[in-house]
């Protein structure tokens, strides 16, 4: 791929994706904040099964509207 070609050959990465990671950050963070510690004082990773449920919540988040305009 051509230098400077992703943002119009890949419309998800452009707009949807800063979107997306934004959204599911945010889930992350405030998990952290709160997550039960290991042994050593550190936050337990999350689940599996919890990350897949941000990743739907986020995705039913992402209005029509973001979406047709990542491809406009």
């Amino acid at each position: 791929m051509g230098h400077g070609i992703t943002p119009v050959a890949q419309p998800i990465d452009r707009f949807i994706g800063k979107i997306f990671k934004g959204m599911y950050r945010e889930y992350h963070d405030s998990y952290m904040l709160s997550a039960p510690e290991n042994d050593k004082g550190q936050p337990m990773p999350s689940s599996r099964q919890l990350c897949a449920q941000w990743v739907v919540k986020v995705w039913e988040a992402i209005s029509e509207e973001s979406i047709e305009k990542a491809w406009a």
